[in-house]
């Protein structure tokens, strides 16, 4: 008996082809059925790298706040991070001092992420190459943004992590110049987050709203 050719039934293809397509499919299938819950800010970092005239440096802080608010695709998920500004270390203290002074600290005392919507670009397994949209509030100026970022769920965890060039001038902050200009700090910096979140134990009762507003916000 001579075996039936494919193109002798009309609409019929291999079988391996439909397992081809739904495993080039399955990731992004796998984000966009994705349920994920209210979460809570549980770890996380702020830094950012600089350049001066005496070279290199970096300020980091671990203090850090959030809360999303979930959805049935990762498109849907809203919130915010705040870190305090003046909890940002260089390792420094004259540094430091003049950090905060340039930042000033006691006037806007928190730097902020408002997450407005999120576009995933594209999925890998257990990770999504997303854009976060929304408002970045730094120095009491507040700016839309869109940022390119890494979401992994990692078990019940969600870990965001995102690095992009901000231009402190765009956020009117001054002092870079000391000593009559000979020491100067650049106005482009690299900001680096990296949060972690996880599904909110009290079962919704913490909101964004838990936090005020930013203050002295100016477009």
């Amino acid at each position: 008996v001579r075996p039936m050719s494919a193109g002798r039934i009309p609409g019929w293809r291999p079988a391996w082809l439909g397992l081809v397509a739904l495993l080039l499919a399955a990731p992004g299938m796998v984000h966009a059925q994705r349920m994920i819950p209210n979460s809570v800010v549980v770890e996380g970092r702020l830094g950012f790298d600089g350049h001066a005239t005496p070279g290199p440096w970096s300020a980091w802080t671990d203090s850090v706040a959030g809360y999303l608010t979930g959805g049935a695709t990762i498109e849907e998920v809203r919130g915010w991070v705040v870190f305090p500004a003046a909890t940002l270390d260089s390792d420094n203290g004259r540094r430091d001092r003049d950090m905060r002074k340039s930042l000033e600290t006691d006037k806007y005392p928190v730097i902020r992420f408002d997450l407005l919507g999120v576009r995933e670009e594209e999925a890998f397994g257990d990770s999504s190459q997303v854009v976060l949209l929304g408002t970045f509030d730094l120095h009491g100026v507040q700016r839309e943004v869109a940022m390119e970022a890494m979401v992994g769920f990692e078990g019940s965890r969600i870990r965001l992590r995102t690095d992009f060039p901000l231009n402190l001038k765009d956020y009117d902050i001054g002092g870079l110049s000391k000593m009559l200009g000979i020491l100067k700090m650049n106005k482009m910096i690299t900001v680096h987050v990296d949060v972690v979140f996880e599904p909110d134990s009290d079962g919704g009762t913490t909101s964004p709203s838990a936090l005020p507003p930013s203050e002295s916000v100016r477009r």
